[in-house]
């Protein structure tokens, strides 16, 4: 099992050798992409209340309050007039899953509750241009699951899995 988990989270598996091998010589990578969002004001709000969040879970506290306050953004931002049809209906889907967040009796159905809720933001801050704020998504093989972190992070914080796995995923 625990050889799953290290592939999975991009360890790797020891090979058995009859001597050690050279080690391989790698091409510089760039840093993770970042993207800017949100140029709407009450959507700026509510990404960043969703970063706050994720932050909690993975320093494993339980983000009832952010998850509260992430409602409420949602609906606040849902009363911006002219936003698009698409983002009105996303806003919708956001509530019930914060809500769902929101009423988890514990952090682990907690964190399998902001599963949606990050299915939700993610793609909603990536096609909300504008703003100033940087991001960067993270992906985690383990959860099936992307995050949000903010663009100044060098080092992966997996909300679904806290201490536990607090490393495993990866920028995209």
């Amino acid at each position: 099992m625990m050889l799953l988990v290290l592939l999975a989270c991009g360890g790797s598996a020891p090979t058995p050798s009859a001597s050690p091998a050279a080690p391989a010589a790698s091409a510089p990578t760039a840093p993770p992409a970042t993207f800017t969002c949100c140029g709407e004001p009450s959507l700026d709000a509510l990404v960043a209340t969703y970063v706050s969040g994720s932050e909690a879970l993975a320093a494993d506290r339980d983000a009832a309050t952010d998850s509260s306050a992430l409602v409420e953004r949602a609906m606040a931002a849902r009363a911006v007039a002219g936003l698009p049809a698409a983002t009105a209906d996303a806003l919708v889907r956001l509530e019930g899953a914060a809500r769902d967040a929101a009423n988890a009796p514990d952090v682990k159905l907690r964190r399998a509750a902001w599963k949606q809720v990050s299915g939700i933001v993610v793609p909603l801050a990536r096609s909300s241009g504008g703003g100033t704020r940087a991001y960067r998504e993270a992906w985690c093989p383990m959860a099936e699951a992307a995050w949000l972190q903010a663009g100044s992070s060098t080092t992966v914080a997996n909300p679904y899995y806290g201490a536990e796995m607090l490393t495993c995923g990866a920028f995209r």
